[in-house]
């Protein structure tokens, strides 16, 4: 309205006339404009028909004021020059008349591109709906927008391809919803009700392959248990997993997950933790959550984001493959990135900015009217964003939206080339020892010239792929760089990739590793967690030379097995027998047993299991096999000797040779060479080593297939000479699972990195600590987390043998009456000296060249009086007793002949021998044996005889002591 309509509003107004005169007026007023208009325009009416609303809105109010002191002379024409100078602009909806903008009804609180059909998603503009514009309708007046229903309120959007076609994703709330709208019909395909929660946020996922995409949602504390071993965790969530598929929620996150990246990759952190980036943290795992971390404390006062490759910070940017790594920082906040190029766009205060990575330097810069309102703030927790900034890297354009606008800025408008980004992307697995690696190498370009420009010995860059076979020797981690070079252009990218031991992937934890006596596969036990998520025992038949899990079954909890020549067997609880192979049950069964069967030879096994071929015929013969076995292998519940104390009989191979019910063989002739006699428990004897396992701590050297059933972390192992025994240890420190040596004082002799964990984040996410460890002569086995390493001797070699005394006697026999000589050697030795304290009076010799002739005069009723005492009990009648005594005897005496070769002429008893010797240095050694000493079987029957009485008469004074006191 110009200022002469005015003034007769306001003179009519102000004048009182009545409502026909001022109407008149206006008439003639208006009357008389008509022709001017339709003539040809003054340059003022031109510009002043040109004026934007708001232009005059502001003239309207200047003018108010001074209404009063208008005059009829007013309203006569006045020169153009009289009339006021009005500030335009030369087009409504282009920035700088280059770049496009539209103003939209309502405001923008959600927005996405879809570059392959060159649309832009929208959230806020039309309620209960998505909004979609094409990109061509930036700059239109009023671009006309198509709303598609969505039956609530929209608070977010993404895209989301899934097998071969794209889907736009919507959350709304009132009521909470997600819907599936189809990019080619954009139709509605499906919608699911959310029950449990109300979204917030949506990322856009690109994987085909994957149909789960991420949702936001309000954080809410948890409180879980993982497992019974492992505990309650506690934290805050705020997004969850999505199958798109089944439509249904499949995990919730551990931790904020503060952005996701297109493959699905988070960015999160857990309670009192760093910025971290890595799979999706659920809750639902037992194993620990792994994660690259920026930093070891949290980064505050703003939130992080990906963008492309990079973590951005506010204007600090930060691989993603490594966090620690700075890239640089930017001139302004960066919210977008273009595919396939270098450059980066984000605003700071008023002023939209464009850049490069390369150099961080800024290539464009616009300032915007106030109009825009741009928010540029650092944020500490998750606001809704006002300003947002999306590339189509199609039409290489960064769209702008702000409150109710929405702008275009083409990179050709901007007088900025395209930086094509050079840098390459590859998913490199952890390589393993021996094993072929294969990756390929990806750009986010198209790939031109690619040259190795760094890289470990071996490794070759062939058809765009990475190929290596890493040795032993190179183990650990590794650099690789490579040059990607376009025309003129080019960039090198490095790669970190990490070499692990090979091993067998074996799905749940080592707790027993069995061999066989034939050097067949081996029976490997442990637990896994099955779906309800419940330990559940499982058992596993392994070639461990090939590396390949022949068969495995779930069995009873707590289950003991043996390994035969063709068979497994479970021993307890219960007892059945499976194919060695395949683990399946064999047709004819024993059925339970009434004792525990123990191991055997491989020459006892292999009777045994020829009985098991024909098992209708041989039931009986079978039976007797399982409960009858050979006293010599000390197999077999009903072993008398192992009524003897408290100590079972030492039992196992060791680098002398195999110990059989207390004898150690010789492994090339098979006869005997040393006498641990199984009798009573002895004195003197090192305490610290008898809780190592089965026939650890009886005697050096330590048989070398033991392992700590307990403890499942300590090994025994033979050293380069059978008597440098060491205790092997499995633990897990600083990150490493770490193989340790130590020798029986507990010093540590040297240690090995098995395995390099990935970094545990959380303050409270389990981590497992269990490591198994079991060792042969030449191989040790170490199992982690559901996978079995093997080392070889060589790459982990034992401590040198130590001074030490030949395990080897010269007489087992002493006769009553008659001199021995007992030869002993020590390299090295200057003097040994010999104890024996079961003599009267005890012994005490001295030698230069390890030779003692002696003859022996043992207390004989002390010897047989504890002989009688270890073998039967003293509370049961007497007739039981020498039940007891005779089958001592009688195993005694198959003992004897096994070990002297004929039969005796009475009952040997041992007598403990202690060897030492010292060395030029003053070293000493030393070790336990027994020698026999025959004693009639008469002395024998009259100690039981003798002890019997003393009992007797014991049970007589405490029963006279008893009515003593009773009459005081």
């Amino acid at each position: 309205m110009t200022k002469q309509k005015k003034a007769i509003v306001a003179i009519a107004c102000t004048s009182g006339l009545s409502l026909v005169v001022w109407m008149t007026s206006a008439v003639l007023y208006w009357t008389s404009e008509r022709p001017v208009a339709a003539s040809s325009a003054s340059p003022m009416d031109r510009i002043a028909g040109d004026t934007r609303a708001d232009t005059v809105v502001e003239i309207a109010e200047a003018s108010s004021d001074s209404v009063e002191t208008f005059s009829k002379a007013s309203l006569e024409p006045q020169p153009n020059d009289a009339v006021p100078p009005v500030e335009t602009k030369p087009d409504d909806h282009n920035l700088n008349g280059k770049f496009p903008f539209s103003v939209l009804e309502k405001p923008i609180t959600g927005i996405t591109v879809d570059p392959s059909h060159q649309r832009i998603l929208l959230i806020g503009p039309q309620e209960n709906s998505l909004s979609v514009m094409g990109m061509s309708q930036i700059g239109q007046e009023s671009p006309p927008l198509q709303a598609i229903n969505v039956d609530g309120t929209p608070v977010a959007v993404a895209l989301k391809k899934w097998q071969y076609q794209t889907l736009y994703v919507v959350a709304t709330v009132s009521p909470a919803r997600l819907v599936l709208i189809d990019s080619e019909s954009l139709e509605v395909v499906r919608r699911v009700q959310l029950n449990s929660f109300s979204p917030q946020r949506l990322w856009d996922h690109l994987d085909a392959t994957n149909p789960m995409i991420v949702i936001g949602k309000n954080p809410e504390k948890f409180e879980f248990k993982f497992d019974s071993r492992r505990g309650f965790v506690r934290g805050t969530s705020n997004a969850l997993e999505f199958d798109i598929e089944s439509m249904a929620v499949t995990r919730t996150s551990h931790g904020l997950v503060w952005d996701v990246s297109p493959d699905g990759h988070c960015l999160f952190t857990l309670e009192r933790s760093p910025m971290n980036f890595g799979p999706f943290p659920h809750q639902t795992e037992t194993s620990p959550i792994h994660a690259d971390s920026i930093d070891d404390t949290p980064l505050a006062n703003q939130t992080p984001a990906l963008v492309d490759d990079m973590v951005v910070m506010g204007r600090t940017l930060f691989r993603t493959q490594k966090l620690s790594d700075q890239i640089g920082m930017m001139e302004f906040h960066v919210l977008s990135s273009m595919a396939g190029t270098t450059l980066l766009a984000g605003t700071i205060g008023q002023t939209f900015r464009v850049g490069t990575r390369n150099d961080m330097h800024t290539l464009f810069d616009i300032d915007l009217p106030n109009e825009w309102k741009l928010d540029s703030k650092s944020r500490r927790s998750y606001e809704p964003r006002k300003t947002f900034v999306v590339a189509d890297p199609v039409k290489k354009t960064f769209v702008l939206a702000s409150v109710d606008r929405i702008a275009a800025f083409p990179l050709a408008e901007m007088g900025i080339k395209a930086i094509r980004d050079l840098s390459l992307t590859a998913n490199v697995p952890i390589a393993s020892v021996g094993e072929r690696l294969s990756a390929s190498i990806n750009g986010r370009s198209t790939l031109h010239t690619l040259k190795l420009e760094k890289a470990p010995k071996g490794l070759t860059l062939q058809s765009n792929a990475i190929d290596w076979t890493p040795t032993i020797d190179q183990l650990g981690e590794h650099e690789i760089a490579i040059r990607h070079t376009a025309g003129e252009e080019s960039a090198v990218s490095e790669f970190m990739i990490r070499v692990e031991r090979s091993g067998l992937d074996l799905s749940f934890q080592v707790l027993s590793v069995l061999d066989s006596s034939n050097g067949g596969p081996a029976l490997i036990t442990g637990n896994r967690l099955n779906a309800q998520r419940n330990w559940e025992s499982t058992v596993a038949s392994v070639d461990l030379e090939t590396k390949k899990i022949l068969a495995s079954r779930q069995t009873v909890e707590h289950a003991n097995f043996l390994v035969g020549d063709r068979y497994v067997y479970r021993v307890s609880p219960g007892f059945e027998i499976f194919d060695r192979t395949t683990l399946t049950p064999t047709p004819k069964q024993p059925g339970a047993q009434s004792f525990v069967v123990q191991n055997r030879t491989l020459a006892q096994w292999q009777k045994l299991e020829s009985l098991l071929d024909d098992f209708e015929n041989n039931k009986q013969q079978i039976e007797n096999e399982l409960q009858q076995p050979s006293p010599q292998d000390g197999v077999g519940w009903r072993n008398p000797h192992w009524r003897w104390g408290s100590r079972k009989t030492p039992f196992g191979d060791t680098g002398f040779g195999p110990i059989r019910n207390g004898i150690l063989y010789d492994p090339i002739s098979e006869k005997p060479r040393l006498l641990i006699w199984p009798a009573y428990t002895r004195t003197g004897m090192p305490s610290a080593l008898e809780k190592q396992g089965p026939g650890v701590g009886f005697w050096y050297p330590f048989p070398s297939r033991v392992s700590n059933f307990t403890r499942l972390e300590n090994a025994i192992r033979q050293g380069a000479h059978p008597w440098a025994p060491e205790i092997l240890k499995g633990k897990v420190e600083n990150n490493e699972v770490i193989l340790t040596s130590s020798t029986f004082s507990g010093e540590v002799a040297s240690k090995l990195v098995i395995k390099q964990l990935p970094k545990q984040v959380g303050y409270n996410a389990p981590q497992s600590t269990q490591v198994f460890v079991s060792a042969t002569a030449d191989i040790i086995r170490v199992a982690y987390d559901g996978r079995l390493y093997l080392i070889d001797r060589e790459e982990f070699p034992p401590p040198e043998a130590p001074f030490h005394v030949e395990p080897t006697q010269t007489e087992f026999v002493v006769t009553p009456g008659q001199a021995i000589t007992l030869k002993y050697k020590a390299n090295g030795a200057r003097r040994y000296s010999l104890r024996i304290k079961d003599n009267q009076p005890p012994l005490a010799l001295r030698s230069d060249d390890g030779a003692f002739t002696l003859r022996l005069a043992p207390d004989v009723v002390a010897m047989t009086d504890q002989f009688v005492r270890g073998v039967t009990d003293r509370r049961q009648p007497v007739e039981e007793r020498r039940k007891f005594l005779q089958t001592a005897i009688e195993a005694n005496q198959v003992l004897y002949k096994q070990v002297v070769g004929r039969e005796p002429s009475g009952v040997a008893l041992p007598m403990q021998v202690l060897v030492d010797a010292q060395s030029e240095d003053l070293r000493t050694t030393g070790f336990f044996h027994d020698v026999l000493y025959e004693i009639p079987k008469e002395e024998i029957v009259e100690a039981l005889e003798r002890d019997h009485q003393a009992f007797k008469e014991l049970q007589r004074k405490s029963q006279q002591e008893r009515e003593r006191r009773g009459q005081r």
